[in-house]
C-alpha cells in the first residue's frame, strides 16, 4: 500500500470501524498477499495507540443514560464492557441467539476478545427441522474483536458450554488459570452480566 493507503487504513481502525475492505488497486498487482499482510500490521499497530476510554464515553452519552432511554440490551452491554475494563478481564462471554448483545458490546471497543456464544434453535417447519443461529454466528465476523462460536443445540447447561469456551481461549491463548472473564447470559427471564474466574 501507498504512505496515503496506509494512513487512511490507520484513521479508520482509530476512528472505529469494523472491518476494512481493500479496493481493487491495492490487491491487482503482483503483491496482493504482502499488502493484506502490510495492512494487517498497521491496523495492529492502530489498535495498541485507540483511546477505548474516549470512544467508550462518545458511545455512551451522560445525557442518554440520565434521561433512561438506555435500552436493556444496550445497558448489558455497557455495563460488560466496563466492567471488563475495570477487572483487567481476559475477555467478555456473550451468550446470545441472535448476536445483538455482542454487537452491541463491539460497539464499545473493549481492548479484549469478546466471543459470542450463540445458542442455535432447532425449529421445524411444515417438512424438516431447520437449525436457526449459522447465520448470527456468521454475522459477528463482521464486528470488531468479536469471535462468534456455535453451540451444541442439545446442550444448553450453560457452565458446561463456558467449560468449552474457556478451554478454546486457553488452546488459543487467550485466557489462562483463574483470569476473570465477564460474561452475559439470561438467567430465567432475567439478564445478567457476571464476572468469573477461569478455572479448567
Amino acid at each position: 500500500p501507498t504512505r496515503a493507503e496506509a494512513t487512511d487504513v490507520a484513521n479508520a481502525v482509530l476512528d472505529g470501524a469494523d472491518a476494512i475492505l481493500l479496493g481493487a488497486e491495492t490487491l491487482r498487482g503482483n503483491f496482493a498477499a504482502e499488502a493484506v499482510t502490510v495492512v494487517r500490521k498497521i491496523c495492529r499497530q492502530a489498535e495498541k495507540v485507540f483511546d477505548h476510554e474516549n470512544h467508550y464515553q462518545t458511545q455512551l452519552p451522560p445525557a442518554m443514560v440520565e434521561s433512561g432511554t438506555l435500552s436493556q440490551s444496550e445497558a448489558l452491554a455497557s455495563s460488560a464492557v466496563r466492567a471488563a475494563s475495570k477487572t483487567g478481564a481476559a475477555m467478555i462471554v456473550v451468550f446470545t441467539r441472535t448476536g445483538l448483545t455482542a454487537r452491541l458490546v463491539s460497539k464499545y471497543r473493549p481492548n479484549m476478545p469478546i466471543v459470542s456464544l450463540v445458542i442455535p434453535r432447532v425449529q421445524q417447519n411444515s417438512i424438516r427441522w431447520v437449525l436457526r443461529g449459522e447465520r448470527a454466528a456468521r454475522q459477528g465476523l463482521l464486528n470488531r474483536g468479536v469471535v462468534p462460536l456455535l453451540a451444541n443445540p442439545t446442550n444448553s447447561d450453560m457452565n458446561a458450554l463456558l467449560r468449552v469456551v474457556f478451554a478454546r481461549a486457553k488452546k488459543d491463548g487467550v485466557v489462562r488459570e483463574n483470569d476473570q472473564v465477564i460474561v452475559i447470559q439470561k438467567v430465567g427471564t432475567t439478564s445478567v452480566v457476571k464476572a468469573v474466574s477461569v478455572v479448567f
